[in-house]
């Protein structure tokens, strides 16, 4: 549990931002935090103990996996990234998703993905007084999205900005629609029932036709 707390405090100096980006599909959740930090507020020595913290996926599970992690670093910021790929199932038992909001709830069914949190991001200010100066959530999906609450969308992004001013009330709210197969689509169609009539009737007419051909056909060579 230290080794979880440092890693959250390492990225609560002041001026620091992060993007946490999740890229779902029908199976997965792809989970990558960024956190940048201004280079003169601390030191890349500094910062390399953190990659080797072993920071758990989910910290209730005592087997759990760790992040992937790596520091990076431009003329302004280090970088630190944290990435793990999760089930539907175990996606809001993630250490970010349990740390910054108080309810978290991701339902996977046949037909549809629905994800929903509290109002109140808990990651903007701690308890301990560190805060963030902003956040974005990016969430990327080729499906179809139904419904959003997002401030901005771009392509197959949809982004929530999070910052000092509003925190308190940034819920997450996105319903997402899996794809369905050809045959489903046949049986959700108007009049299935007659239109699979019509094709059988169809189908033996056709039949019957290239029957009566053939014997025609022959007969006139005798």
């Amino acid at each position: 549990m230290k080794k979880i707390l440092l890693f959250i405090l390492i990225f609560l100096i002041t001026g620091c931002t992060a993007q946490y980006n999740l890229t779902i599909d029908e199976s997965s959740i792809n989970e990558k935090v960024e956190v940048a930090i201004p280079r003169e507020t601390i030191s890349q020595d500094q910062l390399k103990p953190y990659l080797q913290l072993g920071n758990k996926v989910y910290p209730s599970d005592s087997n759990s996996a760790v992040y992937t992690s790596d520091l990076s670093e431009d003329n302004d910021n280090y970088y630190l990234t944290y990435e793990y790929s999760h089930s539907h199932e175990m996606f809001a038992q993630s250490m970010f998703v349990k740390k910054c909001y108080q309810t978290v709830k991701l339902n996977s069914t046949e037909e549809t993905i629905t994800l929903s949190t509290s109002d109140q991001f808990n990651c903007i200010k701690m308890e301990d007084g560190a805060s963030l100066e902003k956040v974005d959530i990016n969430i990327t999906t080729k499906l179809k999205v139904q419904s959003h609450n997002a401030d901005k969308v771009s392509g197959n992004t949809y982004t929530w900005n999070i910052n000092e001013n509003n925190y308190e009330n940034k819920p997450i709210n996105l319903e997402i629609k899996k794809p369905v197969s050809l045959e489903e689509v046949i049986k959700e169609a108007p009049n299935y029932q007659l239109m699979v009539i019509v094709l059988i009737v169809v189908l033996i007419l056709s039949i019957t036709f290239i029957i009566v051909k053939i014997k025609t056909k022959n007969n006139n060579k005798l």
